[in-house]
């Protein structure tokens, strides 16, 4: 899930943000390290950072990121499903 995942986040914050750097620090107040070992998944993201994350995005939206990301795993757990894709959700009311 993990992979499905960061590529939908980065591609928020890039919608959002002028860079990823600027939304974990700003927002999240975390280090670059920080953030690049989170999106390799190395290591996890306070309970308080995830909300932000989730934020990012509308109710929906956030069941649909858990739901895409959760089904885009291999049958073995590792790996994305052929053809899996990540769109972006440009042009949402907010």
């Amino acid at each position: 899930m993990h992979e499905a995942f960061v590529l939908i986040v980065v591609n928020a914050v890039k919608e959002r943000y002028v860079s990823e750097k600027a939304f974990y620090t700003e927002e999240l107040g975390i280090s670059g390290q920080s953030w690049t070992r989170w999106k390799n998944g190395e290591r996890g993201l306070k309970a308080e950072n995830l909300q932000k994350i989730a934020r990012l995005f509308t109710d929906y939206e956030w069941m649909l990121v858990n739901k895409i990301a959760t089904e885009c795993r291999g049958a073995s757990g590792s790996g994305f499903r052929s053809g899996c894709r990540v769109f972006t959700l440009e042009g949402r009311n907010r």
